[in-house]
């Protein structure tokens, strides 16, 4: 699926018989060529299933008997967690008993929604999750008012931003998946960093990386879970 895919190159690393190749990631995630990010030699795969899982983004699948490997529990997946307590879920206004919201707006891949189950007096505030859609960014962990939300990434690890190097072009803004990366806004008279990440939410993928025109961005993966 070309459109959830980020061009990261995790399935590209973990591939054991060259079978992946990268496209040109910074243009095709500008629109600037209509090109794939990823293309895979049908020639060399011996359809092991490796790629799929370790796709963070749910963008490669491939079906045995007409089914998706994911579900035959076949395949060794990463360890992100997400946890949900429906208990402490509350309305964002009891009286109006009307949803929050604020995990749902968060997430960057729709893997939430809210929803109010129940009627009358049980009415209650609660979330359906889409497991295959998470990346376990954490971003929908921070703006839980009553923290009902816990995540733990696939990832731990850094990112390093060089503000000398960086040009500002704002590429690697366009192409993160869980958008950790941001310009700040400086007020009048104030001289800010050119770029900025939220550590708390990036997922270490490496896109950022492989679309940066200045080698300005590290990323360095300690632990994979």
């Amino acid at each position: 699926d070309q459109k959830k895919c980020v061009g990261c190159k995790i399935c590209y690393q973990a591939c054991p018989f060259d079978a992946i190749s990268i496209g040109a990631t910074g243009a095709t995630s500008t629109r600037t060529i209509e090109h794939p990010t990823v293309v895979i030699d049908p020639e060399k795969c011996l359809l092991c299933g490796i790629c799929v899982g370790t796709c963070l983004f749910d963008a490669l699948d491939m079906l045995l008997d007409d089914k998706s490997i994911k579900d035959t529990g076949e395949i060794l997946n990463f360890a992100g967690s997400f946890e949900f307590d429906e208990t402490k879920c509350t309305f964002k206004d009891e009286e109006k008993q009307s949803l929050c919201k604020y995990c749902e707006e968060a997430c960057p891949t729709d893997a939430i929604k809210c929803k109010i189950i129940g009627g009358g007096d049980n009415k209650k505030n609660t979330i359906e999750f889409e497991k295959r859609l998470c990346m376990y960014c954490k971003a929908c962990e921070k703006p839980c008012p009553v923290d009902a939300i816990k995540v733990e990434k696939v990832f731990k690890g850094d990112i390093k931003l060089d503000q000398d190097k960086c040009q500002g072009c704002g590429v690697c803004i366009e192409i993160c998946p869980s958008k950790a990366l941001t310009f700040p806004r400086p007020k009048i008279g104030e001289t800010l960093e050119k770029i900025a990440v939220d550590d708390n939410i990036c997922v270490y993928c490496e896109a950022c990386v492989n679309v940066c025109p200045v080698d300005a961005i590290i990323v360095e993966r300690d632990e994979i879970r």
